[in-house]
């Protein structure tokens, strides 16, 4: 027997990308197109029924429940709509609402007209000091604000493709996938880009100064 999370009994309905139109939440959030994926989720750009453009960050949940893989992937899930429930910062993405639907986690997530730190190097070549100096202040507001919490959130995987510049020059920090919060006696899964991320981390023992690690791997 499959039990969806809604209750009712039966297979996913949809396995397929979500196309341009598809209605979540009975009619809330229409999908309008694709942002990107990988193998465990897509983000998709949407609109609500009020008309506001979000972003529906998808966790594509297993089916088959009980297996440890199901399990982990379902706790990240409700972990990033919890740290994300908790932050409010003008510098980290905003989450509006978090469903589950059809065997997938969603998160509906302010929507930031802009470039990613990658992207804007990608475009347009690497940025003088002035430019550099400016997001990096703004990032160091922002971590500061994340490891005030208590306990800490660590987000551990900082990035250039992590870290939005926004159409009108703001800064924000998105994907609290792997983000934890600090516990001093637990160890961490080794998560997080290599090129970012210090020995502490690689560890499993992660610290607020290892986010300072990748900050400066970042503005690099």
């Amino acid at each position: 027997m499959i039990i969806l999370f809604d209750g009712s009994i039966g297979q996913r309905i949809n396995a397929d990308l979500l196309g341009s139109g598809h209605n979540l939440q009975s009619g809330d959030y229409i999908v309008s197109g694709i942002l990107g994926g990988g193998g465990q989720g897509n983000a998709y750009l949407a609109q609500t029924k009020d008309g506001a453009t979000v972003v529906l960050k998808e966790y594509v949940l297993p089916v088959y429940r009980g297996a440890q893989v199901t399990q982990n992937l379902t706790d990240r899930f409700f972990k990033e709509a919890e740290i994300l429930k908790k932050l409010n910062h003008p510098g980290v993405v905003k989450l509006h609402h978090h469903f589950v639907e059809d065997f997938r986690g969603y998160l509906v997530l302010e929507y930031v007209p802009g470039l990613s730190l990658k992207e804007l190097v990608l475009q347009k070549g690497a940025q003088d000091e002035q430019t550099a100096v400016a997001i990096g202040i703004k990032l160091c507001l922002i971590l500061k604000h994340l490891h005030e919490q208590y306990p800490p959130v660590l987000h551990r995987d900082l990035s250039p493709d992590n870290v939005l510049i926004s159409d009108d020059g703001a800064v924000k920090v998105v994907d609290f996938n792997v983000a934890r919060q600090l516990e001093s006696s637990a160890s961490a899964t080794v998560v997080g880009k290599h090129a970012y991320i210090p020995p502490e981390q690689f560890r499993g023992k992660p610290t607020c100064q290892s986010d300072i690690y990748a900050l400066g791997g970042t503005l690099y």
